[in-house]
């Protein structure tokens, strides 16, 4: 047996962690991409992703859900706030936020 997929990350995606940096940085995904690849999207309005970004609830009408459980909440630009869900009220949930980070090393809010 031969794994070709990890959830729906393909086997031909895959890099050697000893490739060259160059090669290593050239396939680094947004994080965003990379959260919609593998959960439902959420879209949030401006004001839905202020609230995320500080952890608090989002009104259900500032927050526009596919279904139940955990999604992929981005922001109008498409960046990821958070992976949150909704309640039976329709209010969202932060499960987990993701921050901005002034002058971080490494690309916002991307992975390898």
């Amino acid at each position: 047996m031969r794994r070709t997929r990890s959830g729906s990350f393909l086997a031909e995606e895959a890099i050697a962690l000893d490739s060259p940096p160059d090669e290593l940085l050239a396939r680094i995904q947004p994080l965003a991409r990379a959260a919609a690849r593998t959960l439902p999207v959420a879209r949030l309005s401006e004001a839905g992703a202020i609230e995320a970004k500080h952890g608090r609830r989002v009104r259900p009408a500032d927050i526009d859900v596919p279904g139940r459980g955990a999604c992929a909440w981005l922001d109008p630009q498409g960046e990821l706030i958070a992976v949150g869900e909704v309640d039976e009220e329709g209010r969202g949930k932060v499960l987990r936020g993701f921050g901005a980070r002034e002058g971080a090393g490494a690309q916002r809010g991307s992975v390898a």
